[in-house]
């Protein structure tokens, strides 16, 4: 049980108080008591009674001298009767000049280590139990557009600046204001960290958040620019068991934006090679490729082109012999670029990779470099899809990114182009393109073939006959 601390001396307690001396109780009643006297009362030097402590000796009550300043909030605290280094200040400073503010409890116990309301009772005996609790919600940013999540790849921390109220199953987090800055993760470089409130505390962890969680944000090394890269990950109110179902089984969409612009498809000149973007990194492009035996994702910032070449001729991520390398595209080839759209933080360093060219991981090879064999090819890659491609290790945050664009690329006479250019709908998981460019608009047949090629008029083949002589007799008997 706490009781007040004393400024000086032990056990000496103020028993009650009185408004004035005349209202004390009677003294033999109240033997070695001390009470509080508010106001004096009387005429001086003739039967001034004034305010401040008074002492019972069984027969009167004597005056102890002037209220010592016992609660002015520099002097007044709690501490434990146990461990009197267990303390608590009572802070008053908030409260407007000139204003009294009351703290009314209830009428039971109330430990301020569990919710306020445990149950709710209604006038017709039903009862409410703590939802909160139960329902592990609503947690999560009020308004997760407006946070500003920034990055420290030195300090290996993040900021957080704008809106950043935030709840714990329906209680505010009171240490979330503008400017608040994590502690420093951890300088594992093969792990990615997770940075997230759990009701008590923040922390960064190196194993995947459960979705009843604050989450806040990620941190993964690139390993080629040695450097901590990371992700806004401030979710709003959403119930955690639709945000795991959605993430599961949606994960992230494009709303709209992210198209590619500026670009000439089948040209060599290298200028027409470099589509742009409503937000580019820095004016270049950002490669993302695997490497080695573990699929290590790594990324090549600061390129002139979207493809990792050798003068001309692009490479692929090839995986051979059990690792992941990089290999030249032989000639008469066709590859595809993948562009993801990745929810970057707001540092300079992390903003070079908001939008990654996921470089290749096959070719569709042509019998030869002749028109008709090269088409071929093209088309045959266009059937591959997106979900053939190897994420590696980035594959653990990859419901958090999307594709956005595919982007085919020829190698042939010694040069490369952009065949096609199709832009990507719909989640990760379930991913549609519309491709640019040109289109059939016309069928030539021949004579073997009838039709328009239409739907209302569609390709048939004639049917080849020849005709035999058939000699026979008819014998009757």
């Amino acid at each position: 049980m706490a009781r007040l601390q004393q400024v000086s001396g032990t056990n000496n307690f103020v028993t009650g108080q009185a408004a004035n001396y005349s209202s004390l109780p009677t003294a033999s009643e109240h033997n070695s008591e001390v009470w509080l006297v508010i106001n004096g009362e009387g005429i001086y030097l003739v039967n001034r009674k004034s305010a401040g402590l008074y002492i019972s000796d069984g027969s009167t009550w004597r005056r102890l001298g002037n209220i010592p300043a016992y609660f002015d909030s520099a002097n007044f605290e709690i501490y434990d009767t146990s461990d009197n280094t267990k303390t608590m200040d009572v802070d008053v400073s908030n409260i407007t000049t000139g204003t009294n503010r009351t703290l009314t409890m209830t009428d039971y116990d109330q430990s301020l280590l569990t919710p306020l309301v445990d149950t709710l009772t209604f006038s017709d005996g039903q009862i409410l139990p703590n939802i909160w609790e139960k329902t592990k919600e609503p947690s999560g940013f009020i308004d997760p557009k407006d946070v500003v999540v920034t990055g420290d790849p030195t300090n290996r921390t993040v900021t957080l600046t704008g809106t950043v109220e935030a709840y714990w199953r329906g209680a505010v987090i009171p240490a979330l204001v503008s400017g608040w800055e994590s502690a420093a993760h951890a300088n594992t470089t093969t792990n990615v960290y997770y940075l997230s409130y759990d009701g008590t505390s923040f922390a960064w962890t190196s194993t995947t958040w459960t979705f009843d969680k604050v989450q806040i944000a990620y941190a993964f090394y690139d390993p080629t620019a040695a450097t901590w890269v990371y992700l806004r990950e401030t979710h709003g109110m959403m119930g955690y068991e639709s945000h795991q179902e959605t993430h599961d089984n949606i994960g992230t969409y494009k709303q709209s934006g992210a198209d590619l612009a500026s670009y000439v498809l089948d040209s060599t000149t290298a200028a027409n090679r470099r589509p742009t973007l409503p937000v580019l990194n820095d004016g270049s492009y950002t490669h993302a490729e695997l490497v080695g035996a573990g699929a290590v994702a790594t990324f090549d910032i600061s390129n002139a082109d979207i493809v990792e070449l050798s003068t001309n001729n692009p490479y692929y991520n090839e995986f051979t012999g059990g690792a992941w390398q990089e290999t030249l595209m032989p000639a008469n080839s066709v590859m595809s670029i993948w562009l993801y759209a990745i929810p970057v933080a707001a540092d300079a360093t992390s903003q070079k990779y908001r939008f990654l060219f996921g470089q290749g991981q096959w070719i569709t090879q042509a019998k030869n470099s002749s028109g008709n064999q090269i088409a071929r090819a093209q088309a045959a890659e266009e059937l591959r899809t997106i979900g053939e491609m190897n994420l590696g290790t980035l594959e653990e945050i990859s419901p958090e990114f999307v594709a956005v664009s595919r982007i085919t690329i020829t190698y042939t006479g010694g040069n490369w182009y952009i065949n096609d250019v199709s832009a990507l709908t719909g989640s990760k998981f379930s991913q549609g393109q519309s491709p640019s460019g040109n289109y059939l608009s016309s069928v030539t047949t021949d004579t073997t073939l009838t039709g328009a090629g239409t739907v209302s008029d569609p390709l048939s083949a004639e049917p080849y006959v020849t005709s035999t002589a058939i000699t026979y007799a008819l014998i009757f008997g």
